[in-house]
């Protein structure tokens, strides 16, 4: 049916949509994070990927707090709404970092106010970052308006740049928002408005973020099912897998094992042995749980177990444009995305099973001999 192959095409389009966008966010904040380290690591008292910032309990992207008591607030917002209402929605959010807020110290909870704090918005530059940065300056200074902040708002743009085959992220200040980083305590070769002054830019290479992307798979957005479903996949149930199934894999690798997981054990595992306590959280597990169900890759038992039908999901090359590739992610990943995607939406927009009429004979009227 034409209707159902659009609707299962457009279901793909969404997920992979959605797939890549948090990925690059990962990026995004891996970037920061491995960047921060390599210049000013002995400035630095905690960068936290996951914050929840008391009072008020806000939840920015990340967070930077330096040891002279100076901190930043960052949000990546790959793009902004037209509409002017709900323009101004975002920037009340924004607004919320204004607030006297207190930054995590490390990762034993405790919580620290610094000195004084500014708040950096990474803009994508595909979205309009010019024109997003000018709108934003407007309301800033816009009396009438109540977005005058009382720290400093400053504005980055991002890009990914694939100029003479080095692929990197390239980071510089809009020049539209005329704010300063306050980061003076800092000693003048390591503070952000030195390194981004006059045009300057930060850049961070594929090579840089790697390792950060391995430890932390996550950031502080819920991640789509499909992302969660496919670090389970490559990253977690094949430690399930016994040293039998595995040798029976081996004679017929296209074959399924089953897997009989408990997701209470599953998250403690995940936080334990794969992931720092607070990158993952079991909402995210049983979203993807469900996802997988739907793709026919897994069936619930009953609330808290589960029945894994793993398999080597084949690779299918040439489905994705190279270009379209972030930095962290691996090849691999990407198909997988891809293949679970197709399952998913073939799943979901499935044909329900055709009843087939009963066909009955004809009656013919016969002829009389007589």
């Amino acid at each position: 049916m034409p209707g159902n192959t659009e609707a299962i095409q457009h279901c793909k389009e969404r997920l992979l949509e959605a797939f890549v966008n948090y990925d690059l966010n990962v990026d995004i904040v891996s970037c920061w994070q491995s960047f921060l380290d390599f210049k000013m690591k002995d400035q630095i008292e905690f960068f936290d990927r996951f914050p929840e910032m008391p009072p008020t309990n806000v939840t920015p992207d990340f967070t930077v707090l330096f040891k002279k008591k100076y901190g930043i607030i960052a949000e990546i917002k790959r793009t902004f709404p037209q509409a002017d209402n709900a323009f101004e929605g975002v920037m009340s959010q924004i607004k919320g970092y204004d607030d006297e807020l207190d930054f995590q110290t490390s990762t034993n909870g405790q919580f620290e106010k610094p000195d004084k704090h500014d708040i950096m918005v990474i803009l994508f530059s595909p979205s309009g970052s010019f024109e997003i940065a000018n709108r934003i300056n407007i309301l800033i200074n816009n009396k009438n308006k109540p977005f005058q902040f009382n720290n400093c708002l400053v504005a980055i743009e991002v890009i990914y740049s694939q100029t003479d085959q080095k692929n990197r992220y390239v980071f510089r200040r809009l020049p539209q928002i005329d704010t300063k980083f306050r980061d003076d305590c800092l000693s003048e070769a390591k503070r952000l408005e030195h390194l981004l002054e006059g045009g300057k830019s930060i850049e961070v290479y594929p090579k840089h973020i790697m390792e950060y992307k391995i430890r932390w798979k996550f950031c502080n957005d819920d991640p789509p099912e499909i992302y969660t479903a496919v670090f389970l996949w490559l990253d977690v149930f094949f430690d399930y897998v016994t040293e039998e199934q595995l040798l029976n894999w081996r004679v017929t690798p296209q074959s399924s094992i089953e897997i009989q997981i408990n997701i209470d054990e599953l998250v403690d595992r995940i936080k334990s042995k794969i992931l720092p306590s607070n990158g993952i959280r079991k909402s995210w597990i049983t979203d993807a749980i469900d996802f997988l169900c739907t793709a026919n890759l897994a069936q619930r038992i009953d609330g808290n177990n589960v029945l894994i039908k793993y398999r080597n999901l084949v690779s299918k090359a040439g489905l994705v444009d190279e270009t379209e590739n972030s930095a962290g992610r691996s090849p691999r990943m990407r198909d997988y995305g891809i293949m679970m995607a197709d399952l998913y939406c073939s799943g979901k927009f499935k044909k329900a099973p055709q009843v087939k009429k009963r066909r009955t004979k004809k009656i013919t009227k016969q002829k009389t001999l007589y």
